[in-house]
């Protein structure tokens, strides 16, 4: 086995004992949900990057430089976006609500088993889509990095991973994404360093891949990027990732509201440099290696055959930590709302927390396995699926959120309206082929205001003055 087969190995390792002995704190259901609301300013910011640069970003964004060049830098808008949205308007009010999912927001601020119900399916359906293509990511990496069969690795990532988010739940995973949000940090430095030498600088890098192909160093790509595309992308990553469970519930985890505020500031930041450095190894690899088989090869190529040993070691860990930090987040989100969303309030209301902790590690255990499972045959590139996935969730739940927080009048019919209106227009998008040149989440997300602004209007108004109070102190005081 290479050298970086070894790193590969030593560091799985090293994650499950971390997550491991994060999970001997774990005695109740609170502790494997949002980890007792422990997590400190760097827990968050650890937490926050490592979730947020996903195999989405460090495989399928990496594959689309790679393939249309630098007309995808638009792509970055969006990913600073959602943080800024997060702060202002999502993230302080869900941390003063203070309970554990995103369906219990729903459920309790439209008073509706239904709509908590609508968004827990909406949850369960469209994450396991994407912990699909998580699974996909980790699998090409292994496989570009150890020359194992893409099945025999992506097994191998998915038993590390389901192991000790079973074990520990959102304790292990806040602790396991700190450590992978400084390798990620550390790699992704000497990746775009070692990158912009090779290729002799900027400029020359740029020359050089406009002899290959003029339109890859062109802001439109030649067409591939018209302005509603690239509209398209910050609504997808923008509003998609504003209102993803898996993002914003790390508010209820955390220690307090300004800890919540740092790690996602601060994360802003940095996940806008690496869309940077993502495009120069997209890009590189693009000219060094430009026949590859899949486009999502693009970065484990770059880390393997060409960045020298030590820097490639740290780069395959890097992407490696990318993909896990992300899957385990996706993993005891789809665990969690499966124990307390469905199970509990649906099903056992009086359920003890040693029932909950129960069904809840199992929803883990059984979700993880049929993901691996349906990963075992790829039915896309990752990027595409991810952003189908994205699509659908910024149309049905990001409209719905933001008016439960900040409008008053928004009602039980309103928010189910929104929901399913703007899921429904976002996939009949998608099945129409993107008429009129416009990528789905558009429609879906104007859909969605349009019809719980007209449900909400057209429905009795709701008394919500007690949780009012709970979200908006300071108005309630005035």
């Amino acid at each position: 086995m290479s050298i970086f087969g070894w790193a590969l190995v030593v560091y799985l390792i090293i994650l499950v004992g971390v997550g491991y002995y994060a999970s001997r704190k774990v005695t109740d259901a609170e502790e494997f949900m949002v980890a007792g609301r422990s997590a400190n300013k760097i827990m968050l910011l650890g937490t926050f990057v490592a979730t947020f640069t996903s195999a989405s970003m460090w495989i399928g964004t990496t594959g689309f430089f790679y393939k249309w060049g630098w007309c995808q830098i638009w792509q970055g808008p969006g990913t600073i976006l959602p943080s800024i949205i997060i702060i202002l308007f999502i993230g302080p009010y869900l941390r003063r609500f203070a309970q554990f999912t995103i369906p219990d927001f729903y459920g309790e601020r439209y008073d509706s088993k239904l709509v908590r119900l609508i968004a827990a399916l909406i949850i369960v359906g469209l994450y396991f889509t994407i912990m699909v293509a998580q699974l996909m990511g980790g699998g090409r990496v292994i496989q570009a990095a150890l020359g194992w069969d893409y099945k025999v690795g992506m097994i191998a990532l998915a038993v590390v991973l389901i192991f000790y988010s079973w074990a520990g739940g959102q304790r292990s995973v806040i602790w396991c994404d700190t450590l992978q949000f400084f390798v990620i940090l550390i790699a992704s430095v000497g990746t775009f360093y070692y990158c912009l030498n090779i290729m002799g600088g900027f400029g020359e890098l740029n020359r050089t891949l406009a002899a290959v192909d003029p339109n890859l160093v062109r802001g439109d790509g030649g067409g591939v990027m018209p302005w509603t595309m690239a509209l398209a992308w910050t609504c997808i990553w923008g509003f998609g990732n504003s209102a993803q469970p898996y993002t914003i519930s790390r508010f209820y985890s955390a220690k307090d509201i300004k800890s919540g505020i740092f790690g996602v500031g601060l994360g802003a930041f940095l996940i806008s440099l690496f869309i940077i450095l993502i495009g120069i190894v997209g890009v590189t690899a693009r000219i060094k290696f430009p026949d590859l088989p899949s486009i999502d090869l693009a970065f484990p190529m770059v880390a393997t055959k060409l960045l020298p040993t030590p820097i490639g070691v740290l780069a395959v860990t890097g992407l490696i930590a990318a993909i896990i930090s992300t899957m385990d987040t996706l993993l005891v989100t789809l665990g969690i709302t499966c124990g307390r969303d469905i199970f509990q309030k649906v099903f056992k209301p009086n359920a003890t927390s040693r029932e909950l902790l129960f069904v809840n590690r199992a929803a883990t255990l059984g979700v993880g396995g049929l993901a691996a499972f349906v990963a075992l045959n790829p039915p896309g590139p990752v990027l595409v699926i991810t952003a189908f996935a994205w699509s659908v969730i910024a149309s049905s739940f990001f409209v719905p959120l933001v008016a439960g927080i900040h409008w008053k009048r928004a009602t039980r019919i309103g928010a189910i309206s929104g929901m399913l209106g703007g899921a429904a227009v976002s996939l009949l998008w998608f099945y129409l082929n993107k008429p009129f040149g416009l990528h789905p989440v558009l429609p879906g997300l104007l859909s969605s205001l349009v019809f719980l602004v007209v449900g909400s209007l057209s429905s009795k108004e709701e008394d919500i003055s007690e949780l009012w109070k709970v979200l908006h102190p300071t108005k309630a005081k005035a």
